[in-house]
Order: C-alpha cells, then structure tokens, then sequence
C-alpha cells in the first residue's frame, strides 16, 4: 500500500493506492461519515489488475477541510475527483 498527497483542484488529498500505476484506474470512494482507509482491506484485492485508489474525499480524514458549506457543493466533489484522476 502507497500513501501520498496529492494537491488537485485547489485542495490537498491524502490517497491510499496499489497496483500498477499504468494499469486502469478504479476510484474507491467513501461516504459519510467514513474516509478512504474503509477500503484499505479490499484495495489489494485489485491490484493485479488495476491502480486502485482511495482518497480521503474533501473535508474527510488528513484531506483538505475548507471552510464553509458552499466548499462542498456536488460540482465542487466531482471537480476533486476528476482532477485527482486525471493526474
């Protein structure tokens, strides 16, 4: 298991990640009220065949918490995301 942070859309995000870089990517996303380590069991699980990936979403875990509830409206989420898979 890999960790970093990673800057993406303005924001810092910690990820957990496995697997090939350059193989297909698989975003593992967490809800409310967890954060990416809920996936840390099942992440290996795919790494033969995938770079599976598991950010602490914004406002959760050793991620970006921004102020204001505007900083977590849904176009703001995707946006985190997509930027961070893109890179």
């Amino acid at each position: 298991m890999r960790t970093a942070t990673i800057d993406a859309n303005g924001q810092s995000f910690f990820v957990r990640s496995t697997g090939d870089e350059a193989a297909p990517l698989v975003l593992f996303l967490h809800g409310f009220p967890e954060y990416g380590g809920a996936w840390e069991a099942i992440l290996p699980r795919f790494a033969d065949r995938f770079h599976a990936v598991a950010p602490d979403q914004r406002g959760y875990g050793r991620s970006s918490k921004p102020a204001g509830v505007d900083s977590y409206r849904v176009q703001h989420l995707a946006k985190d995301m997509l930027t961070l898979a893109d890179k």
